[in-house]
């Protein structure tokens, strides 16, 4: 069976656990900066998912071990909180060297979307090609798992 590692990323600790554990079939590890969870996909695929609050607080020879072996990055924030522009606008400043792969921004909605807010349709504000943006609510299962299907069409195109 080959296995899949992908990082959840977030500055929003319980909405990175709803994500993870909504996605993924076991939860392994969790603790209050880290979680990691596992999802069989089929029979010869299982992914392994590691989700950590601040990916600039996770340097070091560990997660330079894991991230070098990434198929890509979920990035995820509070679609509601003010704040979650500006963390979201520092977590891919942290990630822009590490832009290769394949990355999901995701904005985490409890209801339907009413509006964009303005950072994000701001110039300052630019993604690379790499990413793309979607919406979800963490708290159930079927819109949880969106993203992840997402980001993996999204390396099955790079392949084919």
């Amino acid at each position: 069976m080959r296995i899949g590692e992908i990082a959840v990323v977030s500055p929003h600790a319980p909405a990175m656990r709803d994500f993870i554990r909504n996605v993924c079939d076991e939860v392994e590890i969790q603790n209050d900066d880290f979680i990691f969870g596992s999802l069989t996909v089929s029979n010869q695929l299982l992914l392994h998912l590691y989700g950590v609050n601040d990916i600039s607080e996770t340097e070091g020879s560990s997660w330079e071990l894991v991230s070098s072996k990434l198929l890509g990055y979920i990035i995820l924030f509070n679609w509601q909180e003010s704040d979650s522009i500006e963390k979201l606008k520092r977590l891919v400043d942290n990630l822009e060297y590490k832009q290769t792969i394949a990355t999901i921004i995701v904005a985490h909605v409890e209801s339907k979307v009413e509006a964009i807010p303005e950072e994000l349709l701001n110039d300052e504000f630019k993604l690379s090609g790499a990413c793309s943006l979607t919406f979800c609510n963490v708290t159930e299962r079927e819109s949880a798992r969106q993203p992840l299907v997402i980001l993996l069409d999204k390396l099955l195109a790079q392949i084919g």
